[in-house]
């Protein structure tokens, strides 16, 4: 898959929900019961906030036709300040580190908005975008090694690692491009997709320089 192909599928992925449970078998007494059940409707009431207000940053996009001129000069910028903020109100929700990605994907995407166009020159698109985009994408390797998506609407945690889909942009939105990204992701993430991409990569490469 290419790096193109790769970021519609995740900016474009249908956004992530969760469902907080609880099936455990209990063997305590009633008091305990009854604590355990009020800290499940908390949790459940904090999760369902922050999906609430997660939804409604991306739906943005979904409002109506924009220019790139008008998604590079307001909207990306916008986006990227309220996943910091959504970040920043719910620290502990599952959707963190999915936020996370979401503001390394926007600084991409609003980084190089507009390229191969004259209209670039005109836009007002950060230089250092990289260098932002790759201290979230480091931030997820580091503190959500082993966070999972979850699928939409049923709730299911899925396979995918949101920290292999961090290393895989680490790599293709590198300049120059690391390949110790790649050998991180397939070493530790051989369950998730972006495994195939990163194979794909390196043999590619391998290839190539058996050729020369």
């Amino acid at each position: 898959m290419s790096a193109k192909a790769a970021r519609r599928f995740l900016i474009f992925t249908t956004l992530l929900a969760v469902v907080c449970g609880f099936d455990g078998k209990e063997t305590v007494n009633a008091d305990t019961k009854t604590e355990k059940k009020a800290e499940i409707r908390e949790n459940k009431t904090y999760e369902d906030k922050a999906f609430s207000e997660y939804s409604l940053i991306f739906q943005q996009l979904l409002e109506k036709d924009r220019s790139v001129s008008e998604l590079a000069e307001k909207t990306y910028p916008k986006i990227i300040k309220e996943y910091k903020d959504f970040v920043k109100k719910y620290p502990q929700s599952r959707l963190v580190d999915d936020a996370k990605l979401r503001i390394a994907e926007f600084y991409n995407i609003w980084g190089t908005a507009g390229s191969g166009d004259l209209l670039k020159r005109k836009l007002n698109t950060p230089g250092d975008w990289r260098k932002k985009a790759s201290m979230w994408l480091l931030d997820i390797v580091e503190n959500h090694p082993d966070s999972k998506a979850v699928s939409y609407p049923r709730g299911e945690e899925t396979k995918e690692y949101t920290a292999a889909y961090a290393l895989y942009f680490l790599y293709v939105w590198g300049s120059p491009k690391d390949k110790k990204y790649l050998e991180t992701l397939i070493n530790k993430y051989p369950a998730s997709e972006a495994f195939e991409w990163a194979r794909d990569i390196l043999k590619s490469a391998e290839k190539n320089k058996k050729s020369r």
